[in-house]
């Protein structure tokens, strides 16, 4: 990738700001850079895949105006680095390449909803072993319910209707 001239770069810069979108998205709980360019006739595009040799051409439905489009789409990885040889030629599309190079990986442990780093966390999922729900822990503690059935799940712990409704009895009785 990058033994190509900068005229192929300057080219592919002006082609992204014509048919092309950069950006970052969610997907399974991760930040991704993604770089896709979409034609109606997919020649190009599969030119473009092999000058650089990575990216995929996948065909991408049919649209009301333009018929069947195709798009090319390179990986996180991929386009970070296509869209950094990119950069000094890009026009319309250079904030968003900045903010895409400007995004880093965080790792799991240091994200503000993981587990092991809120506060609340050994705190809630205790009280929720014993029995309480989930909204009534979100209501008392503050933590969102939908944060804590997310502990709950990748923690393991499944619960039925009837055991929750034995733990609570279980719990009522107690503070009886």
């Amino acid at each position: 990738m990058g033994n190509l001239p900068s005229t192929f770069w300057a080219w592919l810069a002006g082609f992204v700001d014509g048919d092309g979108c950069i950006g970052v998205y969610r997907m399974m709980g991760y930040l991704n850079v993604r770089l896709t360019i979409a034609q109606k006739d997919p020649t190009m595009l599969y030119e473009i895949r092999d000058a650089l040799g990575t990216g995929s051409v996948a065909r991408r439905g049919k649209t009301k105006t333009k018929g069947v489009m195709h798009a090319l789409v390179f990986g996180s990885a991929a386009s970070r680095e296509v869209i950094r040889q990119m950069l000094p030629y890009l026009r319309g599309k250079k904030e968003d390449a900045k903010a895409a190079l400007e995004w880093k990986h965080i790792p799991k442990y240091e994200r503000k909803n993981s587990a092991t780093k809120h506060p609340k966390y050994d705190e809630v999922m205790s009280r929720y072993r014993a029995g309480e729900s989930a909204q009534a822990l979100s209501q008392e503690t503050g933590v969102k319910d939908a944060t804590i059935l997310y502990w709950v799940r990748t923690a393991g712990i499944s619960r039925s209707f009837q055991e929750a409704q034995r733990l609570r009895r279980k719990r009522e009785a107690k503070l009886a």
